[in-house]
């Protein structure tokens, strides 16, 4: 069943330790036991038939004992209980004031402040970096409930002392356990070794830094900061599917202080929801617009607010004007284009260091110039040229942000395959492991005054799209494509050559330690040795340490295995940008 429905991770971790042994240990043997119990909602409550027992929900968060009853006699520690609770996404409760976003005081800037870290929120870091230890020492594959109920209590503390980062972080990784355990396909062990592995980053900057800098606290909720703009270009709108069942819209604003900033309607819902939020309303102060009208406009305002990764507020004091339709060549667009890739590359990978939420919005978009060469599989092949037209003797990939069937992504590349030729103007997500394929979001004419008369084919948008193409909304027609032709120009000598990954030994093998674990983990000495010599020739003597470091993980005390684990997770993302960025010089020519 598909469960919208919540628990409190404090709620949770008292039920587990409560619970009989035995109720405990069958949960351990049947992990998705109430995967596919029915659910029914009523009119104030959720229904969950179980053979001859019947389990009632009295709220959307289960928070206390009182919000869930059972028919079982053994309610409420029984085993129908507790294997529908552990099946809800978990959740941290929050106090009635941090419901909304918040507002910093007017003329207070959103700074990287350092803090100080209270006794009490130390408590929480070294239970949080215990439960860490306990994972690593048994291994995933053997977490039972016990220890993921020492995680969701270490968590429950970290929120009580507003580390949020650390509380968002394990909750994360108790999703991820689950996840693995009950055998999900949604399951990735290597996410879930490099979010272990961040949490011990934002341990160590907490306990270790003098001082630590605010970012690794974390916030709440997203606090407002008034900012500087007065006014706002509309670049591009994006459509928001995620595996968790959320779908919305979310539309991109360059402002003149060259920052990019966002406003979003993302709702539990499918990907019809997506296109709903894009004909619909997003709010933006005292403005209501539907996605496809705000990304195509341009404003002015004043008393604005956005959050540090440049979410817009929806102040009531919030003062914002329609001023007719933004351009791409706008100058301050414009230079975004003009700009080499290796300019905004080095621009990219420093942010990539950062936390998911603290990177601001649209980090990782590159602005390109270049020429349609045809299909090559799914992916559209793209020459790249500066603004003036020249060539870049470079060529990239532009592959398919979303497969989604409701969006238009996979459509509007093959549509744009039939043009060989033309030349645009994208804006795409950059891929941080392969430079050389990047996903595009929407695209324009170069100039936009350029027509017919050109040879090449051309774009002949209709007019309420203002000369560019969201490409997961916006469906392009034939009739849109001049001088296009009937099928996509495919070329066949682009076929794609893997390099081989010299670093997969190590990366296996921390993924490994965390699934299996320190304590239980066997592995052939002599293999490993043989893997390491094989990484000494090719040049990396520094990943044949570390694997031999691994080797010798193997029963030690938690705390060196947790910094040895966490110097292998660095060592190889700091490998993967360094060998992605060296991909890309290496393929100009």
């Amino acid at each position: 069943m598909t469960i919208k429905l919540k628990v409190s991770s404090r709620l949770l971790s008292e039920l587990i330790e409560s619970a009989p042994n035995r109720v405990r240990r069958r949960l351990d043997r049947e992990p998705d036991a109430a995967k596919d119990w029915s659910l029914q909602q009523l009119e104030d409550r959720w229904i969950v038939s179980v053979s001859e027992e019947t389990i009632t929900l009295h709220d959307e968060v289960i928070t206390s004992l009182d919000q869930i009853h059972c028919t079982c006699l053994l309610a409420p520690n029984c085993f129908h209980i507790l294997a529908m609770l552990t099946q809800l996404e978990v959740s941290i409760e929050n106090t009635s004031s941090e419901n909304e976003a918040t507002e910093a005081p007017v003329g207070e800037e959103s700074n990287d402040d350092a803090i100080t870290v209270t006794a009490e929120q130390q408590v929480a870091i070294q239970e949080f970096q215990r439960a860490l230890a306990q994972l690593m020492q048994v291994g995933i594959s053997n977490t039972g409930v016990v220890i993921q109920s020492g995680l969701l209590r270490a968590i429950h503390r970290c929120r009580a002392e507003r580390l949020y980062r650390l509380a968002a972080i394990g909750l994360q990784i108790a999703t991820e356990i689950h996840q693995f355990r009950s055998r999900s396909v949604e399951s990735n062990p290597e996410k879930m070794a490099e979010d272990y592995s961040h949490a011990l980053e934002v341990i160590h900057h907490l306990l270790h830094d003098d001082p630590p800098s605010s970012i690794w606290v974390g916030t709440s909720r997203r606090t407002q900061f008034p900012i500087r703009p007065r006014k706002l270009h509309g670049l591009l709108a994006e459509p928001i599917i995620t595996a968790s069942g959320y779908a919305g819209a979310v539309a991109y604003f360059l402002g003149e202080d060259d920052g990019i900033y966002s406003a979003a309607d993302v709702r539990p819902g499918d990907a019809q929801f997506a296109r709903a939020a894009y004909a619909g309303g997003i709010e933006i102060g005292p403005l209501i617009q539907p996605a496809r009208q705000l990304a195509r406009n341009r404003f002015i305002g004043s008393e604005m607010t956005a959050s540090e990764n440049g979410r817009l507020g929806r102040g009531k004091s919030i003062k914002l004007a329609q001023q007719g339709a933004s351009s791409w060549d706008e100058p301050m667009i414009k230079a975004r284009f003009e700009r080499s890739i290796a300019d905004q590359l080095n621009a990219i990978y420093p942010l990539a260091e950062l936390p998911d939420d603290a990177r601001p919005a649209g980090w990782d978009f590159v602005f390109l110039t270049g020429v349609v060469l045809g299909a090559s599989g799914p992916d559209l092949l793209f020459a790249l040229t500066d603004y003036e037209g020249k060539d870049r003797h470079q060529e990239i990939r532009l592959a398919i942000q979303n497969e989604n069937e409701a969006l238009q992504f996979r459509e509007n590349l093959r549509m744009l395959s039939c043009a060989p030729g033309l030349i645009l103007r994208v804006i795409a997500r950059f891929n941080l492991l392969d430079p050389t394929i990047m996903c595009p979001l929407a695209i324009s004419a170069l100039n936009v005054n350029d027509y017919p008369s050109r040879e090449e084919p051309q774009l002949n948008l209709p007019d309420s799209w203002d000369h560019r193409v969201f490409l997961g909304f916006d469906e392009l027609q034939p009739n849109h494509l001049l001088k296009s032709q009937a099928r996509p120009y495919l070329i066949a000598k682009h076929m794609e050559v893997h390099e081989n990954d010299e670093l997969a030994a190590l990366r296996r093998r921390w993924t490994a330690l965390l699934l299996a674990g320190t304590v239980t983990n066997s592995t052939n000495k002599t293999l490993v040795v043989t893997e390491a010599r094989r990484l000494e020739r090719a040049g990396f003597s520094t990943a044949a340490s570390l694997l031999l470091n691994l080797q010798s993980m193997v029963s030690e005390k938690e705390p060196n295995s947790l910094q040895k684990f966490l110097a292998i997770s660095l060592y190889l993302r700091a490998c993967r940008f360094a060998l992605a960025k060296s991909k890309l010089e290496t393929t100009s020519h």
